[in-house]
């Protein structure tokens, strides 16, 4: 279970390290993508992450799956979202695009 939660680099390094054994060891990698669409910064992290890893499982609420996908989402807090009407559409598109399963 990954969480980016409060990102630094050097978390994110941890992060993908864990994400890379996990996957040598065909362990799931559950991703939480918290605060996705937040800022500049968070995002390049996130696509770093899914760029270097093979996840199977994205949880996220609307604004960060709208987000992950393109389809827009409006963050206020971490908990507190707004996102796509849509979201089976959002998070298939999620899917497609990083490789994750449908569930």
């Amino acid at each position: 279970m990954l969480n980016l939660g409060t990102p630094t680099s050097d978390r994110v390094e941890v992060m993908i390290q864990a994400g890379r054994q996990a996957n040598r060891l065909r362990k799931p990698v559950i991703f939480d993508p918290v605060g996705a669409g937040a800022s500049l910064f968070r995002d390049s992290l996130l696509r770093r992450i899914l760029s270097d890893l093979h996840v199977q499982v994205i949880r996220g609420n609307r604004a960060e799956i709208g987000s992950l996908a393109g389809a827009g989402g409006k963050i206020r807090g971490v908990s507190a979202a707004e996102g796509p009407l849509d979201t089976g559409g959002a998070a298939r598109e999620v899917c497609l695009r990083t490789g994750a399963s449908w569930l």
